[in-house]
């Protein structure tokens, strides 16, 4: 049976030093260190998401070898972090290890997906292994890594359904983001088993 592992996550600390963040997943337990110095609107964002219990059972919509990418149930309109998920915020500058790394973002690294300068806001990846354009753009900032042997569970998430249709690559059957974003969990539930 393969079905898109949803995430629960609980905080502890404070934004202004490391944050652990413990996810228990269909596939096994995850704890990720969040990095306010490295891009601190980014880190404080995600950890409100998480405070607000926005990525609590929420699904993967994305596994395609490269990222695994979860954050974009908006389907409940009324939930505690609504607004938050729908601000977007403005890009963190590249923090020293990035640029030093030719930009690439690191496996096991966490960073924000986005469609433009300035428009992160909860959809977020696990960066699987590095590739030259991952972390180039303004918004593709690492703020987050997953602690050892939490990316072995990454890895074992199923990765059939490939990418985004959008993409049309020979393995683009990932879910319809558009229809992720009005039906939700229901829709990855229903339809990627």
């Amino acid at each position: 049976e393969h079905w898109l592992p949803a995430l629960m996550v609980v905080a502890s600390a404070t934004a202004e030093e490391t944050v652990r963040v413990h996810c228990t997943t269909t596939k096994g337990e995850i704890d990720i260190d969040v990095h306010p110095e490295w891009a601190p609107l980014g880190a404080a964002q995600y950890l409100e998401l998480v405070k607000r219990g926005h990525y609590n059972n929420i699904g993967l919509c994305r596994v395609n070898g490269d990222i695994v990418q979860f954050g974009e149930d908006w389907a409940d309109r009324r939930g505690p972090s609504v607004q938050l998920r729908h601000r977007n915020i403005q890009d963190d500058p590249k923090p020293p290890g990035q640029v030093s790394n030719n930009m690439m973002l690191k496996r096991g690294q966490m960073s924000y997906a986005g469609g433009g300068a300035n428009t992160r806001s909860s959809s977020i990846f696990f960066t699987v292994k590095p590739n030259p354009y991952l972390g180039r753009e303004p918004w593709e900032v690492p703020f987050a890594e997953v602690v050892p042997p939490g990316m072995a569970v990454v890895d074992s998430f199923y990765s059939g359904y490939g990418d985004f249709r959008i993409f049309k690559c020979a393995n683009c059957n990932a879910p319809d983001i558009s229809r992720y974003w009005l039906e939700g969990n229901s829709y990855l539930k229903r339809e990627f088993p």
